[in-house]
C-alpha cells in the first residue's frame, strides 16, 4: 500500500459553508489521486477535531526529486557515523533493506528498479515509472527519518503550437503543448521573458514591429521551443523598388543599343557592305586604288 502526501485544510469562511451549516475538508491526494475528495464536516463534530486540522500536514516532504519516466534518481539521506543498518520505505511500506554484514533486501518493484549503495545509504531507483512516484525516506541504524523525499516522475514535453487572433493594431497568441505534470508556459521576446502564462498579447508599435516572439513550454526537467512568431512583419523599404528599378533602366538601354548595332549590321549587309569604306570602288574614286597616289610620287622626284 502507497503513503500519499496528504493536506487537511479547514478554513474558517462563510464561503466554505454550507446550507445545511456544514464545512468542506479537502483533501488533496499524490499525482496518480489527485482527485478532489470531500469529507463533508458538520458543526457537531468535536472542536478540538477542528483544532487539530488547521495546521496539520500529515506528511511534508523536506524536498522534491525529478526524474523522467525511464531514467533514475538518487535518493541521498542525512546521517552522521557510520552505517550500519538502513531500510528505505516507500509510503509505509519497505522498499530495500540493509544491515551490515548482510545481503541487501529488494522488496515488490524494487527487486528490479532500486541499488543501494551502503557506505553513502543513498538509493538509486532505476527505470522509473509512474508507479514509483511518491514519498520515501530513509530509517537509519534504527533512528527515524530525518528527511523525507517526494519523487515526482515526469513526461518529456511535447513542442507546443501556437494559434494567433490579430487584426490591424494587436495580435493575441496561445500556446499549447500536451498536458503534463508541472508544465510551464513563458514567451520569450529575445533573450527576455516577457509573459510567464501560455497566452501572449502584442499591441503594435515601433519596439513591437518586426520582432520575434518564442513560447516555451516546459517542466522541471525539459524544455520545447515552439516556432518563432511575429505578428507584425517589417513595412517593405522603398529602396529595393528604387535600385530595382536603376537595373532595369540600364539594361533597357543596353538592349537597344545591342537591337540598333544588329539593325545597323543587317542593313550594311543587304547593301553589300560589311563596314564603312571597304568598298574597293569608293576606294578608286577617292584616289584611294589600294597604290601610292600622285602626292607621293612627287614628294619623291623632289628628293
Amino acid at each position: 500500500m502507497t503513503s500519499f502526501l496528504i493536506q487537511f485544510r479547514f478554513l474558517w469562511f462563510k464561503s466554505l459553508r454550507r446550507a445545511d451549516g456544514s464545512f468542506i475538508l479537502n483533501i488533496l491526494g499524490s499525482m496518480e489521486t489527485r482527485r478532489k475528495i470531500s469529507t463533508i464536516l458538520t458543526r457537531k463534530t468535536p472542536l478540538f477535531f477542528f483544532m487539530l486540522c488547521l495546521p496539520l500536514s500529515l506528511v511534508q516532504a523536506d524536498e522534491n526529486t525529478y526524474g523522467l519516466v525511464g531514467k533514475e534518481v538518487a535518493l541521498i539521506p542525512k546521517f552522521s557515523g557510520q552505517l550500519q543498518r538502513i531500510v528505505w520505505k516507500f509510503g509505509d511500506n519497505k522498499a530495500v533493506e540493509w544491515e551490515k554484514g548482510e545481503a541487501i533486501d529488494r522488496y515488490r518493484e524494487f527487486k528490479n528498479h532500486a541499488s543501494l549503495d551502503v557506505e553513502s545509504g543513498i538509493m538509486t531507483i532505476k527505470t522509473l515509472t509512474k508507479d514509483l512516484e511518491g514519498f520515501y525516506s530513509a530509517e537509519i541504524n534504527g533512528h527515524p527519518p530525518t528527511k523525507k523525499f517526494s519523487v515526482i516522475v515526469l513526461y518529456p514535453v511535447s513542442k507546443p503550437n501556437t494559434n494567433r487572433t490579430c487584426n490591424e493594431s494587436m495580435c493575441t497568441f496561445s500556446c499549447v503543448g500536451e498536458d503534463t505534470t508541472e508544465g510551464r508556459y513563458e514567451w520569450i521576446k529575445g533573450v527576455e521573458v516577457v509573459s510567464g502564462k501560455s497566452q501572449l498579447t502584442v499591441e503594435k508599435n515601433d519596439m513591437t514591429v518586426g520582432v520575434a516572439f518564442t513560447c516555451n513550454y516546459s517542466n522541471p526537467l525539459t524544455f520545447e521551443l515552439a516556432d518563432p512568431v511575429v505578428p507584425f512583419p517589417p513595412e517593405p523599404s522603398p529602396v529595393g523598388p528604387i535600385i530595382g528599378g536603376i537595373f532595369g533602366i540600364i539594361f533597357l538601354i543596353a538592349l537597344l543599343i545591342v537591337v540598333f548595332k544588329l539593325k545597323l549590321l543587317n542593313f550594311l549587309r543587304s547593301t553589300g557592305k560589311t563596314t564603312p569604306g571597304s568598298d574597293p570602288e569608293e576606294n578608286v574614286a577617292g584616289g584611294n586604288d589600294g597604290k601610292p597616289g600622285k602626292a607621293f610620287i612627287m614628294a619623291q622626284d623632289q628628293i
